[in-house]
């Protein structure tokens, strides 16, 4: 399958993914052309967290990371949050909504 295009150039976009999302998540990124792709295996801290996000365009996430206010007005470059799991209880939604 040949890479999609985008708008923004891969090569700037930073997706980080966490709580061990499985490898298939990276390499499919990969695939497509996206060559910033982290993966931690475990939860971040609040603080951790906000650490790590502020550079970050696209984050996947499990039930144990939680994205709070503080966690969101740290990501300025956030475009998306995919939530590898059942509900999005873990994510402040009003505060997301308004970032």
């Amino acid at each position: 399958m040949e890479p999609a295009k985008t708008s923004y150039p891969k090569e700037k976009i930073r997706i980080l993914f966490l709580e061990n999302i499985s490898d298939a998540a990276v390499k499919n990124f990969r695939q497509q052309g996206y060559t910033k792709v982290d993966k931690i295996t475990k939860a971040l801290t609040e603080e951790d967290l906000i650490k790590e996000i502020k550079d970050v365009h696209i984050l996947g996430i499990r039930s144990k990371t939680q994205i709070t206010k503080n966690v969101l007005e740290a990501a300025k470059k956030l475009q998306t949050i995919g939530c590898f799991c059942i509900g999005v209880n873990q994510v402040d939604l009003k505060a997301a909504t308004k970032n």
